[in-house]
């Protein structure tokens, strides 16, 4: 089911040696760069594109354990560090997609319109899409139209949130439209890593996204619940039709190619047994609804069942609590973009938001099947999870939310941490309780959004001044009663 994709650092490597022309190679200075040369075409391009576009948010969004290990509610024994949030201005990585990802999408773009090849324009799109969404999800405005032209606009300035969504809807849209024209002079074949040149998973992925962030409008300026459910509905209708539409970059298990987490910890000689998932979300939401992925995931406590550690606890011996299995948190992980159980939560929660209990049932019981599935969980233990009361959805708009994002935060949380965290912000849900997790927390709130880079402020001076990060949400972070 999930096939292995190669390292985005081997195939950006192949895009250089499959070119072979001195005339342009001799003036590579930066080995590491994707280069733009009549040489280098759109099927060359494609795979270094994918590869650095699925490690944009993950690499660094996995790492950084000031910032996203707060959703894994991560505890290091070896170490005793337990995961904090907080933020700082140097945290120029998701900025960086200006010179990394967005820029070699837009150049493949470019490429692909100036050469007819419509379905290598119309991926180009999707993924400067995803990028466009990205910057305004954590940063509310960016540069958008005189942003990465050099020396023409060596001070960009900064647009609003509004335009930078706009912006990415039509992107999508154009691809949309682009998927449905004949491909032009190049046909995508093998070299699209992620799609594996079905054209037909494009679109769905592009309908998805629209969905995605549809539903991240929902409680947005000028916009209404219902209205925002209804968009999502309609896109759904044209995306993801099962799990085998997944967009997602595996790591090869026999070559140095792991996922960066599995790097990290054994570089800090902390692999498991000594990484103990948190309290709080990952055991213990996971024990109230007694979801079988707790197997998938974790080994049981020492003395049976799963237990999570809290911040400072000593591990006593004989009482050690569960950690997470290397069956699972291993080097093959993947970067993932989009899963189809994603789609059917959305469409759950779009349902609750009008009020149409039935169908909100039906859609978030074939999520948990869609994603329980995925995962290897046998289908005694699922019809079994899905059978509990606990899972009756309640005639009650927030308590539905409540349930619909507990189950997305368990189906989803290590796999796309980026959207965990996004509805997290956007429905309060699942709920994080600061003082019961860690020991003396910096802060008693999560981060809303990101900063600015330090380097943007001294070299731009358009860059707005910089926000309350704990404070200061994004357009979208705007639930009523949500940060009262």
């Amino acid at each position: 089911m999930k096939m292995l994709k190669k390292s985005y650092m081997i195939l950006l490597a192949t895009v250089f040696f499959l070119a072979g022309c001195e005339k342009w190679l001799d003036v590579n200075l930066n080995p590491n760069a994707i280069v733009v040369s009549p040489e280098i075409t759109e099927n060359l391009m494609l795979a270094g594109v994918e590869a650095e576009w699925s490690s944009t948010i993950h690499t660094q969004g996995y790492l950084d354990k000031y910032f996203y290990n707060l959703w894994l509610s991560r505890f290091d024994g070896r170490r005793n560090d337990f995961a904090r949030a907080a933020v700082h201005g140097h945290m120029a990585t998701y900025w960086n997609t200006y010179v990394n990802a967005l820029k070699h999408a837009t150049e493949l773009y470019e490429k692909a319109k100036s050469n007819g090849n419509n379905h290598y324009q119309g991926i180009a799109a999707v993924i400067a899409a995803w990028n466009w969404f990205m910057l305004a999800d954590y940063h509310d405005s960016a540069p958008l139209s005189q942003a990465m032209k050099g020396n023409e606009y060596p001070y960009p300035e900064y647009e609003s949130f509004d335009n930078l969504y706009a912006h990415a809807n039509n992107l999508l849209d154009e691809a949309i439209g682009l998927f449905a024209q004949p491909a032009g002079n190049l046909p995508v074949r093998k070299d699209d890593i992620m799609g594996q040149g079905d054209i037909g998973r494009w679109t769905r992925l592009a309908w998805s996204l629209k969905a995605r962030h549809a539903m991240r409008l929902c409680y947005a300026p000028g916009k209404t619940k219902t209205g925002q459910a209804d968009l999502v509905l309609s896109y759904l209708g044209n995306g993801m039709a099962g799990n085998e539409d997944e967009f997602a970059w595996y790591h090869l298990n026999d070559m140095a190619n792991r996922h960066p987490i599995f790097t990290k910890f054994e570089n800090d000689e902390s692999f498991s047994p000594t990484t103990f998932p948190g309290n709080l979300q990952q055991i213990d939401i996971m024990n109230f609804y007694n979801s079988p992925l707790r197997s998938i995931y974790f080994e049981e406590a020492e003395q049976g069942g799963y237990q999570g550690h809290h911040d400072s606890a000593p591990i006593e011996e004989g009482n050690a609590p569960s950690y997470y299995k290397t069956s699972f948190l291993n080097w093959t992980m993947p970067f993932i973009i989009m899963r189809y159980h994603e789609t059917l939560f959305l469409k759950a929660e779009a349902y609750a938001l009008k009020g149409e209990w039935a169908n909100a049932k039906l859609a978030m019981d074939a999520a948990i099947r869609a994603d329980m599935e995925f995962e290897g969980v046998p289908e005694g233990e699922i019809d079994t999870y899905l059978a509990q009361a606990i899972l009756d959805m309640p005639e009650d708009e927030e308590q539905a939310q409540k349930l619909i994002m507990e189950q997305l935060y368990m189906a989803s949380v290590w796999e796309n941490m980026p959207e965990v965290y996004f509805n997290f912000l956007r429905t309060g849900y699942p709920a994080f309780d600061y003082s019961y997790a860690w020991f003396n927390p910096i802060s008693v709130s999560p981060p809303r959004r990101l900063p600015y880079p330090d380097a943007e402020h001294e070299l731009n001076p358009n860059a707005p001044s910089m926000p309350n990060v704990f404070n200061d949400g994004v357009t979208w972070d705007n639930k009523p009663g949500r940060w009262k």
